[in-house]
């Protein structure tokens, strides 16, 4: 019997540890400023990028809170999505995500650099009852900034099309 109990728990220990995930690498200040900014060289106007910036956010379906050219800061906020499961709604709560994003767009030697910071920003209410019908609802809100090169990748793509637009004079492309 005993023999029994202890494989059930090796086989549950190498299960968890089987399925646990290593943590991701810790980025140092220079990676994370390298995935968040490029620089563009001195043919591109800060104006120029400033409007690209602005415009491929709205493009992406963001909202301007923000945007000052002297400063050349930009903060935007995407709609809020509903992310809540099936048992949170079963137990009464709720969860919600949105994705906040600021640029500052800077005179950088003889060009202009852009430095995007993305944070997902997630809220949720967990509603709890004891046995007398008291009920508690619990918000948490957690904030995690991205750091995922395609998506910075992605994104600066768009303001280099943006800026050939701008650049072309601004006339639209057709397909």
């Amino acid at each position: 019997m005993h023999f029994f109990k202890f494989f059930q728990v090796v086989v549950f220990s190498g299960f968890v540890v089987a399925c646990a995930t290593p943590p991701a690498p810790t980025l140092t200040p220079i990676q994370k400023q390298q995935i968040q900014s490029r620089t563009y060289d001195s043919g591109h106007k800060k104006e120029d990028l400033f409007n690209a910036v602005v415009t491929v956010f709205q493009d992406k379906g963001y909202i301007i809170e923000n945007a000052h050219l002297d400063t050349g800061i930009v903060t935007a906020t995407s709609e809020t999505t509903n992310t809540t499961d099936f048992w949170q709604a079963m137990g009464g709560g709720s969860s919600q995500m949105k994705t906040k994003i600021t640029a500052t767009v800077q005179k950088y030697g003889q060009g202009t650099r852009v430095r995007l910071n993305l944070l997902n920003v997630s809220n949720s209410k967990n509603k709890s009852c004891n046995g007398w019908g008291i009920c508690n609802t619990d918000t948490n809100t957690s904030d995690k900034v991205i750091y995922d090169n395609q998506v910075y990748t992605a994104i600066f793509n768009a303001i280099d099309d943006s800026l050939f637009v701008i650049g072309s004079g601004g006339t639209e492309m057709t397909n």
